[in-house]
């Protein structure tokens, strides 16, 4: 009854002032009431919308039009007016809100708005598009600023990898009340209520956000924490130099954006910090075998990148950077890599870390003097390429290959002196050689698998293992014979062995002298 009266006098009133509008009422629902006294803590008697009466005119002009009318009939409730056309929600929702004392002492709660208010209001942004179809192009403009909205929520979605993250930007800034600040020259900034300066200096611009030291509200310095309220003019102090956001902003910031812009930092801090770490790892063992960036090229690392299911070389440095994977596993593949570059020539590890004249080193056997000669490899020392070694010329077996520290060699070199022959590592013919290694240690649960580990990371394929307790205090020792192609490698593995928890020797079992 309340309502219909209203609306009478409303009409009335504008009829007499020659304004056209819609007008209807409403009840707050019982749910709705009882929402805001439970969930909101508010007393019954606060509420000041369970009456409410809509009125929609034709344009703006007019909406301020009738504005004036209801102030003019009813007395208004201080600080209950709220201008949304000015100042729309950041929703893009516009109205002006008032509530009035009406009839018999009740307040009233006064929506106006235009037409193309209402329907972008009751029906959205969908709804809003239609209304404005077959319009002229510059209304159409004026939509598509309202669409930088959907955009946003877009681009939130993009950013933010968890779903709850998501959800909960759009509570933090589609459900919270607003407060309306300026910047010095005057522009109108929404936030959401309890948002701080921080927060102000994200909306405003990502690096200002991020370079923040200081603030000022109304031309006094403030805390970068300080709350804001409505008309506060809010001045930011930024860092000449990178400064960063703090980790504890996260507290302190109210807007989603603000708060996905800092995760967004640090996140892009701790993947450069573990690409940095994994580029010094990958230089450490470079660097070890006599390599560098320089003689290593970039598109290489980026093929290993790929054949390792990683999509370029910057993701296999932090992946090494965060010990996913191994450096001396990347290392193995390079040499691989390298090797096939030139296909003409043989490329060793050797090759690559001694630089010496061609024909010094190589994976094959090169007889003095001889070709086609039956040439083995002696069990006794099982010299690697990079070893000093000497041939023995046998009796129907051929030549067979020592190392020059062999004691078989020294023995026989001093009876038969005349079957020795100069002998040297060729690349032309690339095979591998057995190498044996011991490793000793204090046994422990899956020790024997930590150590294959470490063999197996650079592709070496082990020939034969055993192992042996040597006392009741728990010391054991392990002897692998394992393929390899240099010396050099050997002596990688063998560093990386020693690393391995329990492991206090590890060494190549070489002939006694």
């Amino acid at each position: 009854l309340l309502i219909d009266e209203a609306i009478k006098i409303i009409n009335k009133k504008l009829k007499e002032v020659k304004i056209s509008a819609d007008i209807s009422g409403r009840i707050k629902t019982y749910y709705s009431v009882y929402n805001k006294i439970t969930k909101q803590n508010r007393k019954f008697e606060d509420i000041y919308d369970i009456i409410a009466i809509r009125i929609i005119v034709n344009d703006v002009k007019g909406c301020y039009a009738v504005l004036g009318i209801i102030h003019s009939l009813w007395k208004p409730v201080p600080g209950r007016f709220k201008d949304f056309i000015a100042n729309p929600k950041f929703n893009m929702y516009q109205s002006l809100h008032t509530t009035v004392i009406g009839i018999k002492g009740k307040p009233l709660e006064i929506q106006i708005r235009t037409f193309e208010m209402h329907k972008f209001a009751e029906y959205g942004i969908a709804a809003h598009y239609r209304y404005k179809e077959g319009n002229n192009l510059k209304r159409l403009s004026e939509f598509d600023k309202r669409v930088t909205w959907i955009r946003q929520i877009l681009d939130w979605q993009k950013e933010l990898k968890d779903p709850r993250d998501y959800m909960e930007s759009l509570k933090l800034d589609l459900f919270e009340e607003e407060v309306f600040v300026f910047t010095p020259k005057g522009k109108v900034i929404n936030l959401p209520r309890g948002a701080t300066t921080i927060d102000f200096a994200y909306q405003i611009h990502t690096d200002i956000g991020h370079n923040i030291i200081g603030s000022k509200i109304n031309g006094n310095m403030v805390p970068i924490e300080t709350v804001l309220e409505n008309g506060d003019i809010v001045e930011i102090i930024v860092s000449k130099n990178k400064k960063g956001p703090s980790r504890d902003w996260l507290n302190i910031v109210k807007t989603s954006r603000a708060r996905n812009k800092i995760k967004q930092w640090f996140s892009k801090e701790q993947k450069q910090e573990t690409y940095n770490t994994g580029r010094d790892i990958m230089l450490k063992v470079l660097r070890k075998n006599s390599l560098s960036f320089k003689s290593v090229p970039i598109e290489v690392f980026d093929e290993v990148a790929k054949e390792m299911n990683f999509e370029k070389a910057e993701n296999l440095f932090r992946n090494i950077g965060s010990h996913k994977i191994s450096a001396h596993q990347v290392f193995t593949k390079i040499v691989k890599k390298l090797n096939q570059k030139e296909p003409k020539k043989e490329l060793t590890v050797e090759d690559l870390h001694r630089k010496e004249p061609e024909g010094k080193e190589s994976c094959g056997i090169k007889v003095r003097g001889m070709e086609e000669v039956l040439v083995t490899i002696a069990r006794c020392c099982n010299p690697v390429p990079g070893d000093n070694i000497i041939g023995y010329i046998t009796r129907g077996k051929g030549i067979s290959v020592h190392r020059v520290d062999c004691n078989n060699i020294s023995t026989l070199m001093s009876l038969e002196k005349q079957r020795f022959i100069d002998v040297a590592w060729d690349k032309k013919a690339p095979c591998k050689f057995n190498a044996e290694i011991q490793v000793e240690a204090l046994d422990r649960t899956k020790l024997l698998r930590d150590i294959t580990n470490v063999i197996s990371e650079y592709d070496l394929n082990i020939v034969r293992a055993n192992s042996l307790r040597i006392d009741r205090s728990g010391h054991v020792r392990f002897r692998f014979l394992i393929e390899i192609n240099n010396k050099y490698i050997l002596k990688d593995v063998i560093n990386n062995i020693k690393q391995v928890d329990s492991v206090y020797d590890a060494y190549r079992v070489l002939p006694r002298k």
